[in-house]
């Protein structure tokens, strides 16, 4: 009787294990894609619109003028770009830095609705009654720990006219070097970037918004009547919502953004917990209209290809990642009891601990060795980014499990950015501490 309730574990859950591989298969299927074919470049525009630049801050005193500055510094009509700043709910000069570095500054103090969602709401509603922003075809949205590469409005202005309507460009790291962590969060979202948007490009599905570096068309904004986007990734519930709007995010490689990454185990279970609850909120208020927007009306490979990508997209981090690592071990220990008391029983945990590795080791190697010029490290840190991913990838499944089966309270919270930077500074790590992950 025991040793059948066993097998049956194990047959369920190698039911499950094949299941969650299958869901995350498509990694890699984008991967040989992003690999063997590169998406058709955007023709030069002959006309250079006017853009309005958007960020919010939150205590964002020692990095927001590098970013007002290297938006200003670029290689396009500064007379066409504006940026517009919300310091929200700051204590220290953030606003007096912004508007020193050239921006438009308006300060909100709201300790009741907290979050970058609420804090575009507002800047917005102050945008419908401002000049420039009048003039503006559409905004870019920016974080305050960001830089620009001086060619990065130019591309993106050659993508719009196109005819893109909503964009994102390239997420790369401004803190390569700072320790492991910024390391692997690179690659993180390098391999976000150049694998995932790049396949999703050539095949002609839509991009997904993440964060920072983006674009959306005013008329957009408008026809809304502002920004309604307020669950805790309020980027990645406008990109569902668009979607499901029929709408087109845009993959725009040209347009290179860099992005501070967090250097702290606190700051970043913080972060991926935030990010994991997020992706839940969303599966939750939008799973059921993706599957209608796959199948109703007319279908197509593409309405297929984009509803199968947004249901892997925000139903994997959370839901999918904590049944598959409570699937994995309950019929790893039913394996372990069915070979007990040989010491083979032994070879199961190390055999799955291994393939997990391995999974995500080449899942790192990969973006690494296509990409390697993007990467600011020497190739020792490199070659040591790629051997500490898979752990940086496994802890993911000790968070989900955290955030989705217990509960875990998961609040928005700034990340503290301290560290001041410049492009000419971005590739000469030499100078970049090489900090402690604590």
């Amino acid at each position: 009787m025991f040793q059948t309730i066993l097998n049956t574990i194990i047959a369920v859950g190698g039911v499950f294990g094949t299941i969650f591989m299958l869901f995350y298969a498509y990694w890699y299927l984008y991967t040989i894609v992003s690999i063997i074919k590169k998406p058709k470049k955007a023709p030069a525009a002959s006309k250079q619109n006017e853009y309005g630049y958007i960020i919010c801050a939150r205590n964002e005193e020692p990095v927001i003028a590098d970013l007002v500055k290297s938006i200003l510094a670029q290689n396009y009509p500064a007379d066409k770009m504006h940026v517009f700043v919300m310091a929200d709910n700051c204590t220290d000069n953030t606003a007096e830095a912004a508007r020193e570095a050239g921006a438009t500054v308006y300060e909100r103090f709201n300790k009741e609705k907290v979050g970058k969602g609420y804090a575009m709401q507002e800047l917005f509603e102050h945008l419908k009654t401002n000049e420039d922003a009048a003039k503006c075809k559409g905004y870019f949205v920016f974080d305050a720990d960001n830089i620009l590469h001086p060619d990065y409005t130019g591309a993106m202005n050659d993508t719009i006219e196109n005819g893109a309507r909503i964009a994102t460009g390239l997420r790369n790291t401004k803190n390569w070097g700072s320790n492991w962590l910024s390391a692997c969060n690179g690659i993180y979202f390098l391999r976000d970037s150049l694998q995932m948007n790049r396949s999703r490009s050539i095949i002609g599905t839509s991009s997904i918004v993440t964060g920072t570096g983006w674009y959306v068309e005013k008329s957009i904004i408008d026809a809304e009547g502002g920004w309604n986007y307020t669950l805790m990734c309020e980027d990645a519930q406008f990109s569902i919502s668009q979607i499901l709007k029929g709408e087109k995010i845009v993959f725009c490689e040209d347009a290179e953004f860099y992005d501070e990454q967090v250097t702290t185990r606190k700051q970043s279970v913080k972060q991926r917990s935030r990010w994991i609850k997020g992706s839940t909120d969303i599966a939750n208020k939008y799973g059921k209209q993706i599957f209608k927007y796959m199948f109703s009306k007319k279908i197509t490979l593409r309405k297929l290809l984009t509803g199968i990508d947004c249901i892997c997209f925000f139903f994997g981090p959370g839901y999918v990642t904590t049944a598959g690592s409570i699937t994995c071990l309950i019929s790893m220990i039913a394996l372990m009891l069915t070979l007990a008391p040989s010491p083979a029983m032994w070879f199961i945990p190390l055999s799955f601990v291994f393939s997990l590795y391995m999974n995500f080791f080449f899942s790192a190697t990969l973006p690494v060795l296509f990409n390697l010029k993007k990467i600011y490290l020497p190739t020792g840190k490199k070659i040591q980014a790629i051997l500490l991913f898979p752990l940086f990838m496994i802890s993911y499944m000790f968070l989900s499990v955290r955030v989705i089966l217990l509960r875990q309270k998961v609040t928005w919270e700034p990340i503290v950015h301290k560290e001041s930077f410049d492009m000419s500074r971005l590739k000469q790590n030499a100078d970049i501490p090489n900090k402690k992950a604590v």
